[in-house]
């Protein structure tokens, strides 16, 4: 279990092992268990997922772990799918981690359970799944449906390694030590039992939240259930399944009773991949599925769980794994594969969108700020004002005129109209502005100003001058950069611009002053 890294990876068809879980702790479990840890190898386009290589007793094999945060089948179903996307060698898959006991049937912190058929379960049994029913005033539920048996090569291995147990005795203990000396800090965290203990609460006690936060110290220590200390023990028969997380010793136990009492262990992830994938699941125990904190014992629960793993593959013969079907071309299999591909599709271009609408807002909202800073002046309410005095008809003239013509295609920059006070000069450029707007390039944007003598003191030239950059950005969006590079500048102490400094900035998008 030295875990050597080699730079030589295999090719995605020569991994047939599939081994999920949903936990980092669990992950990293997994990777110390490996012979020999493998370089990256590229993944499908569609797959998020990131994949740990290595090799078991010449078992190449591929380890994925949830999302962090996310549980449940659905979950899991996922991860399975874009696994089998990039490595479609893959027959059969491992579902390691940590799970929940049930006491009465002597399941302790530590165990192992291992999921294998029981009367006619198929030896995982999604609890939550079914219909409510009402007869005579009483609701019932009732459970629907059932899943895939694990793969016979699996369950074969299971009574070989059920045989070197009774006669020799597990090898997990081995894996340990050698593990405290190859990897003494992954020992140090996950390997340390003899300072667990494990305490089992009757059902009708409550964990006590107003006592010490120091574990179950506030608990009724009256209510501990006394047990004869034995070591570890590996159990083989239901596990339930299920989206929800059941931390309730009454909850727990009634369910066991609903399933015939033969549940052995809760877990979260088994049902989604029972009836699409082909795979054996394997929980250490680390609580009881009641409301007294564990957390102490998941580290060694995946521990002891992966170690369990590790031995399975040690007694199947890589030959019988390569007689299996892969998984991707179970006729279940491949119908779930492209629903689920489906789904991540659709997911992929909502999230390209999501994101396409998030940075156009966030550039929007970027160009607002700068052009904010910029000058608060708004010329766009009195240019509308004026345009929609304007009475069909007027100022038509001046648009046919020589002088306006010889203005607007000609190298005359200056167009000066003069009036008396009152006769609707506003009314001119407004109508150039609008007239200009339908018949310019659509390269070309225009820019204004009205100034007014009751607003002398905000009529400044470089307010001015910032209010016609902040409009020819509106429409010329390749000047938005200089303007952004000006307000950087403004950002240096000392730092005070001058008209020569917004002319500088500007003058490769601004061509006419009008």
């Amino acid at each position: 279990m030295a875990t050597e890294r080699t730079g030589n990876p295999r090719s995605h068809r020569e991994y047939t092992i599939g081994w999920i879980c949903a936990l980092a702790k669990e992950q990293t479990a997994a990777a110390a268990m490996l012979d020999v840890r493998h370089g990256p190898l590229p993944k499908a386009a569609n797959d998020t997922n990131s994949y740990i290589l290595g090799s078991i007793s010449g078992h190449n094999i591929v380890i994925a772990c949830l999302p962090m945060g996310e549980t449940g089948t659905n979950a899991a179903a996922t991860v399975v799918a874009r696994m089998l996307s990039t490595f479609p060698s893959i027959r059969f898959g491992l579902l390691v981690g940590i799970g929940s006991g049930i006491p009465k049937h002597d399941v302790r912190l530590g165990d192992v359970v291992v999921s294998v058929p029981t009367d006619h379960f198929p030896g995982v049994v999604q609890w939550d799944m079914g219909k409510a029913l009402q007869h005579q005033g009483a609701t019932t539920f009732k459970r629907t449906g059932s899943l895939n048996r694990p793969p016979v090569a699996l369950l074969t291995a299971l009574n070989q390694l059920v045989t070197e147990h009774d006669l020799e005795g597990s090898r997990i203990p081995e894996f340990f030590k050698e593990l405290e000396t190859t990897n003494p800090k992954f020992a140090s965290k996950y390997l340390r039992s003899g300072s667990l203990k494990d305490v089992l609460f009757a059902p009708d006690c409550a964990h006590n939240e107003t006592g010490r936060a120091d574990g179950c110290n506030g608990c009724d220590t009256s209510k501990i259930i006394t047990r004869k200390l034995r070591p570890m023990e590996i159990h083989y028969g239901l596990i339930a399944s299920g989206n929800q997380l059941i931390k309730s010793a009454m909850v727990r136990d009634r369910l066991d009773n609903d399933l015939g009492g033969r549940v052995l262990c809760l877990e979260l992830h088994a049902a989604g991949l029972m009836n699409s994938f082909p795979c054996l699941v394997i929980r250490g125990i680390c609580d009881y599925a009641d409301s007294h904190d564990n957390k102490i014992w998941e580290e060694y629960a995946a521990a002891v769980a992966a170690a369990y793993a590790k031995e399975l593959l040690e007694v199947v013969q890589p030959a019988d794994v390569r007689r299996e079907r892969a998984a991707r071309d179970l006729p279940e299999l491949k119908n779930t594969l492209s629903k689920v591909c489906e789904i991540l599709d659709t997911i992929a271009r909502t999230v390209n969108a999501i994101w396409a609408t998030v940075d156009s807002s966030q550039k929007q909202n970027e160009k607002s700020r700068v052009l904010d800073w910029l000058t608060d002046i708004q010329f766009g309410p009195h240019h509308s004002l004026s345009r929609d005095e304007r009475q069909p008809g007027t100022g038509t003239w001046f648009l046919n005129s020589t002088k306006y013509y010889t203005w607007r295609d000609g190298d005359v920059k200056v167009l000066f109209c003069e009036g008396i006070p009152a006769a609707g000069k506003p009314i001119l450029p407004s109508m150039v502005i609008e007239h200009l707007a339908n018949v310019s390039h659509s390269q070309t944007g225009e820019t204004y100003v009205y100034c007014d003598y009751r607003h002398q003191d905000e009529q400044t030239a470089i307010r001015l001058i910032s209010s016609l950059i902040k409009e020819a950005c509106f429409s010329r969006g390749s000047l938005l950069p200089a303007v952004k590079a000006l307000q950087e500048k403004c950002a240096r102490p000392l730092y005070d611009p001058s008209l020569f400094h917004y002319e500088q900035q500007t003058k490769k998008e601004l061509v006419y002053t009008i």
